[in-house]
């Protein structure tokens, strides 16, 4: 979520604070229920588009698969390492070229797949002459190890990759989600100037909108006129509206 967005989601958080807080004042207007209601609707769609978008930046699945990685290479490697001493007493320059890496951090250098890959071709040579490397220390034990780990790079790797997915799909689903909640906001408080006839609440819910705006910062200069006509410019808590005079006959809670 960009900063813009963080600060647009703390206004419509904000107004359904105070919204909640105001309920006895528009709960009895239909036409205003059926806005608070769609307007609801879409920030909690943007709530939750937030929460797969973080869970998806979550760096935690990236360190389950570095972790997941160099422990298959370690397997690999030790396995590598005999196949690399029998292919030299029997002179074979292909096998010795599949599994011809000098340390554990060299075989694991590189995008994630060709490390998966290498480890793979070491498997596959180990499984072939399994048979011929009973003096070079390796066993069906070691070959059975890193089939597992194999198994547990590839799982946490795509994992991981779905994750990601889901965060990327989730941040363009996102910007809609603003987008519908900002337009039925848009709504919802034509309705209130119209419906709702209690101007601190009018003032409140005006002075939320302004205080988080889509900039993240407080312009005067829109909030003098969008309070223009009222008694007073004074900064209004945005989540419970102050008392008003007995001749009002607030019902604010």
């Amino acid at each position: 979520m960009t900063s813009k967005q963080s600060s647009l989601l703390t206004m419509l958080q904000a107004v359904e604070t105070l919204l909640d807080n105001n309920k006895t004042l528009w709960s009895d207007l239909p036409p205003v229920t059926e806005a608070v209601t769609a307007f609801k609707a879409n920030l909690a769609d943007v709530g939750s588009q937030a929460s797969v978008q973080k869970e998806g930046k979550n760096k935690g699945y990236t360190e389950v698969v570095n972790q997941n990685l160099m422990a298959m290479a370690s397997i690999a490697m030790s396995i590598a390492e005999g196949i690399h001493s029998y292919a030299e007493k029997i002179n074979d320059p292909v096998m010795m070229f599949d599994v011809n890496y000098p340390s554990v951090n060299s075989l694991a250098t590189g995008k994630r797949p060709i490390v998966i890959n290498r480890c793979e071709t070491i498997l596959q040579v180990a499984e072939k002459n399994i048979d011929k490397l009973a003096d070079y220390k390796v066993s069906q034990d070691d070959i059975i190890a890193l089939k597992a780990a194999i198994a547990t790079t590839t799982a946490s790797e795509n994992n991981r990759n779905q994750k990601s997915g889901q965060s990327v799909s989730a941040t363009e689903a996102m910007a809609d989600s603003f987008r519908k909640t900002k337009k039925t906001l848009t709504s919802l408080g034509r309705l209130l100037k119209k419906q709702v006839k209690d101007e601190v609440f009018l003032s409140a819910f005006t002075a939320t909108c302004i205080v988080h705006d889509y900039h993240g910062r407080t312009s005067r200069k829109t909030e003098l006129t969008a309070l223009r006509g009222n008694e007073t410019n004074t900064a209004v808590n945005i989540t419970t509206v102050p008392a008003q005079p007995a001749d009002k006959q607030s019902n604010i809670a």
